[in-house]
């Protein structure tokens, strides 16, 4: 992680602590018409939706680049980026102890860039319209461990372009509660990242949900996010905070002189800024962000090899994004209680 990214991050902790204690002097303890109200929004924001739809865009950026650990390619430039993406989880069947459900998703990526050539001392345009494929079946499983409450899930993982099947993968958590209350919920634990592609199958997990005084609730999960969340009027909810995410796709070649083969992209962003969701006639959630998107790492690297034996990487400056979407769940009640 680069310097820009680690000040992005510690800016966005810094404006997020700020945040929380500024309020915490005029908190005060909410009566139980306004308290049932806050439990109904919470529990419709946090619900897994059947359907979510969304669109982000980010501003234009420059980057250097090193094909093959080559010296760095300056004069690059990233002219436009875009994508939608289309997901969907269902649950299958639900019992007292397990649940058994399936997520199937779909990402369309838009990238326009000025790529510099460092042979021919030119550049060249390059358009980059990538489709990606990806569904897993899931299952997640509730017990007694140490006499407290553990938590355990695996999915099984699929994907693809529109031209070849990509590949398998797995993914297993472990985790058990050391907290709970009604305030304060604490969780650590393990992932198991079974991917031919991985460098790093094992890495722990903790999260964090606390509910402030003020009506600010801190809901981390790590390595994922770090949100600050309030819910503002009666129907919707504004969160700072910083989240990671990943975005993948297939090439057949990364440049007009490569050989014909395949090769994956993968890019790891830091996205920092504010989160807006408001509820609309209670399945429906309308949700903005925006704020700076910063490259954690990324990089081109054959199907078959590792990502650290990428053969194209680039470091960027952080720009910014936004987002806006909408989700949609059918089952969930509709009455406050």
């Amino acid at each position: 992680m680069n310097l820009k990214t680690k000040s992005s991050l510690i800016i966005c902790l810094l404006l997020s602590t700020v945040f929380i204690y500024a309020q915490e002097s005029s908190s005060a303890i909410p009566d139980s018409t306004s308290f049932k109200a806050y439990a109904y929004l919470t529990n419709q924001f946090s619900i897994l939706r059947p359907l979510n739809v969304e669109y982000t865009y980010a501003a234009p950026t420059n980057f250097v680049s090193k094909v093959d650990n080559n010296d760095d390619t300056h004069g690059n430039r990233i002219n436009h980026y875009s994508q939608i993406k289309v997901t969907s989880n269902i649950n299958f069947i639900k019992q007292k102890n397990w649940v058994l459900g399936a997520n199937v998703g779909y990402k369309k990526t838009d990238i326009n860039l000025d790529l510099m050539n460092p042979q021919l001392q030119q550049k060249e345009l390059v358009n980059i319209n990538a489709h990606f494929f990806y569904g897993s079946i899931n299952f997640a499983y509730s017990t007694k461990l140490f006499e407290k409450n553990a938590y355990f899930t695996s999915s099984i993982i699929a994907d693809g372009s529109d031209e070849y099947f990509g590949r398998f993968k797995g993914l297993v958590t472990g985790n058990i509660s050391l907290k709970s209350t009604n305030k304060t919920r604490i969780l650590v634990g393990l992932i198991l990242n079974i991917d031919q592609s991985s460098n790093t199958p094992i890495f722990p997990m903790f999260s964090l949900h606390h509910k402030f005084d003020n009506g600010i609730v801190a809901d981390i999960l790590l390595p994922k996010q770090i949100y600050f969340r309030k819910h503002l009027f009666d129907r919707s909810r504004l969160s700072l905070g910083t989240e990671l995410d990943s975005n993948s796709f297939y090439l057949n070649q990364f440049n007009s002189s490569s050989t014909p083969q395949k090769f994956e992209y993968r890019q790891i962003d830091l996205y920092s800024g504010l989160k807006y969701e408001y509820l609309l006639r209670d399945n429906f959630i309308l949700f903005t962000r925006v704020g700076v998107k910063s490259l954690v790492r990324n990089g081109v690297f054959n199907k078959k090899d590792k990502f650290n034996d990428h053969v194209f990487s680039t470091e960027q400056d952080p720009h910014f994004y936004f987002n806006v979407g909408i989700s949609y769940n059918p089952f969930i009640k509709t009455k406050r209680k």
